[in-house]
C-alpha cells in the first residue's frame, strides 16, 4: 500500500476487502492513514466501505491539522525573529512540503534549529507563548552528528520558502535529507512514515 504513495500520481492499488481489513488498522496506528487513502482512493464517488471511510477521515483530519500548524509555525517564527533569532525549521512541515498535499503527512512538534548561542534565549522567548497545540522542540543532536558542519554552514545553505504571506527558513535539500535519514536511524527506523519521508 505504501509503495509510491508519496507520489502525486501513485501507482494503482486495489486491495481486497480482507486485505483492507488487515491493513487499515496498521496504517492508522502508524500515522499513515492519509497516505493509505491517497494510494488506494477510488476514482469514483461510489459508497465507500468502512475501511476506506476511516482512511479518508484520517486524510481530512491531517489536512485540517496541517492548516492549524501552519498558523503556529508563522507565529513561532514571528516571535523568535522579534527577538533577533532566525530559526531553521526541520522535519514535520518542512518535509511535508515534498508530498503532493501538505495533509498527507501527520503534524507533530514544530522542530526548530537555532544558533547554539541563542538556545537559552530562544527557550525563554518561546516560554512566553500561550500553550502550543503542537509544541516546539529545539533539541536536535542529529543535525551535526557524524559531520563537521557548523550551524553557520547549514544556515548558509538553508532557504526561505513562502507560507501564507510569510517566509519560513528550512534546511537545504541535501542537509535536510541527511538529517531525516539520521533521525530515522537514531530511532531504529520503526515508523514506515520516515521511509516515505526519505523517499
Amino acid at each position: 500500500v505504501l509503495r509510491g504513495a508519496w507520489r502525486a500520481v501513485p501507482p494503482p492499488c486495489e486491495p481486497s476487502a480482507s486485505d483492507l481489513a488487515a491493513i487499515v488498522p496498521l496504517l492508522l496506528k502508524s500515522g499513515l492513514g492519509a497516505l493509505g487513502w491517497w494510494r488506494i482512493r477510488p476514482s469514483t464517488g461510489s459508497d465507500l466501505p468502512l475501511a476506506l471511510r476511516r482512511l479518508r477521515a484520517m486524510y481530512l483530519y491531517y489536512a485540517a491539522q496541517a492548516v492549524e500548524q501552519e498558523d503556529e509555525i508563522i507565529a513561532v517564527f514571528k516571535l523568535l525573529r522579534s527577538s533577533a533569532i532566525e530559526p531553521i525549521l526541520l522535519k514535520g512541515w518542512a518535509i511535508a512540503r515534498a508530498y503532493p498535499e501538505i495533509g498527507l503527512r501527520p503534524s507533530g512538534d514544530i522542530d526548530l534549529c537555532v544558533p547554539p548561542d541563542s538556545y537559552s534565549k530562544a527557550k525563554a522567548v518561546l516560554s512566553t507563548m500561550s500553550p502550543s497545540l503542537f509544541g516546539v522542540d529545539l533539541r536536535h543532536d542529529t543535525i551535526t552528528r557524524f559531520s563537521e558542519f557548523t550551524f553557520e554552514e547549514l544556515y548558509l545553505r538553508s532557504e526561505l520558502v513562502p507560507l501564507s504571506g510569510s517566509e519560513i527558513r528550512v534546511f537545504g535539500a541535501e542537509d535536510h535529507l541527511r538529517i531525516i535519514c539520521l533521525h530515522m536511524l537514531k530511532h531504529g527506523a520503526w515508523r514506515p512514515l520516515w521511509l516515505c519521508d526519505v523517499a
